[in-house]
């Protein structure tokens, strides 16, 4: 099949608001119990997500990115005002905790930090009969796009797009300030997402930025009946994880199913 390189289309909407921070600390609370125990779990997201942002804020350093114009350099500094309390959270958990186990906490607290997010954008489109139908919502979703960086390619027959992203400012924050776990895995949250939230399309990704590759290649081709729904390829991207990305996942596409096709925090 051959992929023609294709015009960007135009977001149909303003920007999306953001997820409530009460609605994320609620779901990262019951993966902190878990991990620390109910009480701590409540004290370290108090002080991480209330106190931490206004007296322990750490410093914002654009030395650390490749930042071309003004635009993409005010971008970076809002994505790391809103990625501040997560920081905070991590600077807090590796004051008790070694530093592997503090890695694998946030990459399980990216799930409830994401999938909300990702949720509320891309949704079940059973009679999908072009991709740009598609790209229109992964327009809308990127937004303006400033702190992001991407191709589209769509195929002659209009039934698949690969997408190419060399800047995400989310991805290049997290690394930067020492969670590549983290990073890793809200990238993998797009799995959770279209493994089950859009069960018409076949999602797939052999690089990415989270674990440190200079792209990610996102793929998605309308799904056929014949399509195999457990082609283990799709995961290509999780196998330079430095930890266990599919038990991840797939814990969530259980949770997913369980719920009536709901995540259950």
């Amino acid at each position: 099949m051959k992929f023609y390189e294709a015009k960007k289309l135009k977001p149909q909407n303003g920007a999306m608001d953001s997820v409530a921070q009460l609605d994320i600390m609620k779901g990262m609370k019951h993966i902190l119990n878990d991990e620390i125990g109910s009480m701590k779990a409540t004290s370290i997201l108090l002080k991480a997500f209330l106190w931490d942002p206004i007296f322990n804020k750490p410093g914002w350093k654009p030395e650390l990115f490749d930042l071309p114009n003004k635009e993409v350099r005010q971008t970076y500094e809002k994505k790391f005002k809103d990625l501040t309390p997560f920081i905070c959270l991590f600077n807090r958990l590796k004051k008790n905790h070694r530093i592997e186990q503090v890695q694998i906490i946030m990459a399980k607290l990216s799930v409830p930090a994401s999938v909300p997010y990702l949720a509320k954008t891309f949704k079940p489109n059973p009679d999908i009969k072009d991709i740009d139908e598609f790209r229109q919502d992964m327009t809308d979703y990127l937004g303006k796009g400033t702190g992001f960086e991407w191709t589209e390619e769509v195929s002659a027959d209009k039934k698949e797009v690969i997408y190419k992203f060399t800047r995400c400012a989310y991805i290049e924050i997290l690394r930067a300030y020492g969670m590549e776990y983290a990073a890793s895995m809200v990238c993998y949250c797009d799995h959770i997402i279209f493994d089950n939230c859009t069960p018409e399309l076949y999602f797939k990704r052999d690089h990415c930025k989270g674990v440190g590759d200079g792209y990610c290649d996102h793929h998605y081709k309308i799904r056929k009946q014949t399509d195999a729904e457990n082609d283990d390829k799709r995961y290509g991207d999780t196998k330079k994880a430095p930890y266990d990305a599919m038990a991840i996942i797939k814990k969530w596409e259980k949770n997913y199913k369980e719920n009536d096709g709901q995540f259950k925090w």
